[in-house]
């Protein structure tokens, strides 16, 4: 048989009330401690079933029926304490909530607690199977063991006073709009906590729906250890299988566990919402949104906690083609410092929208991807000063969007670099693998590019490194010592700035272009407020095209290092239509050797100050100079140099009529040549000189 204990101690001027129905052979036995005349109307209730076990202590115990009841309710008193046992409890009521438990004078709560055989079913609209509530002090404690139902809510419990709400699920609960709906209201103090071990299914927006209107530090948590959570596609702007909202503008957190062993799904699979604390969300089971987000997150108001998300397993987003991410993040405080960690296992799947997108908040968000996770979709990011770190896994795509952000190669095993757009700083590890070409573009910020020394590039389409740059912050590439070879079909780098500020690019690899036309290295300042171009270079070749191209426009000075040689199809250096009139501007060439199909060094610098060549290897024009005016060195100061220096070993003009080095100084600035080894125009014929000035 089952047995439904109610301890309660009936103060001054309470109520206790029982509508008890039992099904089956069941008995109830009521224990109530009181002494006032409310006891006796309990005593009434139960047909004079009551005694009192020790005379004068005021502890009666009840057992009997109710005829004609149909639910069990209770009021009153100091302390609420309901506990159903026995095998094959069943309470059903088929005009409303089956189990209402409720405290509205005392300061010990409300407790509930029911055992894994019971059955408790409400069954019209507006019922639950069990409505537990607060409104004085205390906390309102719920352990269901057992199958719960009702039309709205399979458990509800509420606290409007007190010290928050605590529901353990461990059997199954259905309802309507919520299998569970658990609110604390109190608004200096009331948490929230659902934790599930069994089925819950809502049949409306809401799996699970735990809020926290406190503003005091009150936090929601809901921890699903084990078994599904499900609830159903929905209009609501915020419905989830699994939803926990801090509202209070001085709250506390917002957390979420899914175990291994658990399930989530719904319209949105997990929603968790602050207003200004921290968000906190652990998915170590599968969490599926049927039509919007796997995992939404957002903060808002004066938030001053982190957001922080950790996936070990699979989120997948729904079909919508506007919000079917599989982790959102938006609404971002401006102290949020959001991060998310995708750790092995972790398999995150975008649906109709990207597979995370994440934008607002002055700090950016951190993505971290590790060895053994992987994301299929494009990573969506908008808020500016984004970084995301590949320590392993795969990635389909990342588009940073505005702002300065950094994509972070760790080194942890071999990464293939993603498809990346509004990246504006890149930092490879020793283990990365560039297969696809990296645009960086910024607006203002610095961009960059860090490679590690056993970074290496092999791109077969397209450039390995475009980087634009339209503000003031100008560009570097950085390769570490002793650095891998970078190799592309187009160029490998291609540096372009068109606002202020410097273009650094310093390769200590071999920059192989196998494509044909154009240049290996490009580099231009293509307006006036540009600063210097320095180039510190090991080797560069390409069969077709030059192998190092630089436009200064800028006011800055123009430097071109080399420890290696510099192979170009066409002109090893190529410094052409330069239109840096800038008093100062100096040109500074220090290579080893140089070649080119046209010319070894073609170079029309229009700056004011002193231009200094030294190339302590061979500089040769190999094969089709047939202009008089192409050689192995070619200088031309148009607009007048302070003074122009050039220091060789050899030059050779081995082909056409060009000449060996050819200077052309447009002011009275001296010119000194030295050479160590031969210079010679070894062929052609007609009036050009091996050296002419």
């Amino acid at each position: 048989s089952g047995v439904v204990t109610v301890q309660g101690t009936l103060a001054a001027g309470a109520t206790f009330t029982s509508n008890i129905v039992e099904t089956g052979d069941v008995s109830y036995r009521l224990t109530v401690n009181g002494t006032n005349a409310k006891v006796f109307d309990l005593v009434r209730a139960f047909n004079n079933g009551c005694h009192e076990p020790t005379a004068g202590s005021g502890v009666f115990e009840c057992v009997g029926r109710v005829p004609g009841a149909t639910s069990l309710s209770a009021s009153g008193g100091t302390t609420v304490s309901v506990s159903v046992t026995g095998t094959a409890t069943s309470l059903t009521n088929s005009s409303g909530t089956a189990l209402r438990i409720s405290q509205t004078g005392g300061t010990g709560g409300a407790t509930l607690v029911t055992d894994a055989m019971s059955v408790i079913t409400g069954s019209t609209d507006g019922s639950a199977g069990i409505h537990v509530s607060n409104t004085g002090g205390g906390a309102v404690s719920v352990n269901s063991r057992g199958t719960a139902t009702g039309v709205d809510y399979g458990i509800r419990a509420q606290d409007t006073n007190g010290d928050g709400v605590t529901v353990s699920a461990a059997g199954s609960v259905s309802g309507g709009k919520a299998a569970i709906g658990a609110w604390a209201n109190h608004h200096t103090r009331s948490s929230v906590s659902v934790t599930t071990t069994g089925t819950v299914t809502g049949a409306g927006p809401y799996g699970i729906k735990a809020e926290s209107a406190s503003n005091l530090r009150g936090d929601a948590h809901v921890d699903v250890q084990r078994g599904a959570v499900t609830a159903a596609t929905s209009t609501f702007s915020d419905a989830g299988g699994v939803y926990a909202y801090v509202k209070g503008a001085l709250g506390g957190n917002a957390s979420i566990t899914i175990g291994s062993a658990a399930s989530v799904s719904g319209e949105r699979g997990v929603v968790a919402k602050v207003a200004s604390a921290g968000v906190y969300v652990n998915v170590q089971g599968t969490v599926t949104g049927s039509r919007k987000e796997g995992v939404r997150v957002s903060q808002s108001g004066a938030g001053n906690g982190p957001v922080r998300i950790i996936v070990s397993s699979r989120v997948a987003g729904g079909s919508d083609t506007t919000s079917g991410h599989a982790i959102a993040v938006s609404a971002l405080a401006p102290t949020a410092d959001p991060s998310i960690t995708l750790n092995s296992g972790a398999q995150i799947v975008a649906g109709g929208g990207s597979a995370i997108k994440a934008s607002g908040g002055s700090r950016g968000v951190r993505i971290a991807v590790n060895t053994g996770a992987s994301v299929t979709g494009a990573i969506s990011l908008g808020g500016g000063g984004d970084r995301v770190v590949l320590a392993g896994g795969s990635v389909g795509s990342i588009d940073f969007g505005a702002g300065a952000d950094t994509l972070e190669i760790a080194a942890s095993g071999t990464v293939s670099i993603p498809t990346v757009s509004g990246l504006e700083t890149l930092a490879l590890g020793t283990d990365a693998d560039v297969t696809s070409g990296i645009t960086l573009s910024g607006s203002g910020s610095s961009i960059g590019v860090t490679l590690a020394s056993g970074t290496d590039a092999t791109v077969g389409s397209g450039r390995a490194f475009t980087l634009t740059q339209t503000g003031a912050g100008g560009i570097t590439f950085t390769q570490a010592a002793n650095g891998q070879t970078l190799t592309s079909q187009n160029e490998v780098i291609q540096a372009t700035n068109s606002g202020a500020g410097d273009i650094s690019i310093t390769a200590t690899g071999e920059l192989n272009r196998t494509g044909t036309g154009a240049q290996a290295v490009s580099a231009a300042n293509e307006d006036s407020a540009g600063g210097s171009i320095i180039l510190n270079l090991a080797t560069v070749s390409i069969s077709n095209g030059h192998a190092v191209r630089v436009k200064n426009d800028g006011a800055g000075e123009t430097a071109i290092k080399a420890t290696g040689s510099l192979n170009g199809g066409s002109d090893g250096i190529n410094l052409d239509g330069d239109e840096n009139t800038s008093t100062g501007a100096s040109l500074t060439i220090t290579v080893g050797s140089v070649s080119g199909g046209w010319m070894g060094m073609r170079l029309v610098h229009k700056g004011g100050g002193d231009v200094s060549i030294t190339a302590t290897g061979a500089v040769v024009s190999r094969q089709s100079a047939n202009n008089s005016s192409d050689g192995a060195i070619n200088l031309e100061s148009r607009t007048g140099s302070s003074s122009i220096t050039v220091s060789v070993a050899t030059v050779t003009a081995s082909a056409g009529r060009g000449r060996a080095i050819f200077v052309d100084q447009h002011a009275s600035g001296p010119v000194t040549i030295s050479a160590s080894g031969d210079v010679a125009r070894t062929h052609g014929t007609g009036g050009a000189h091996a050296v002419e000035l």
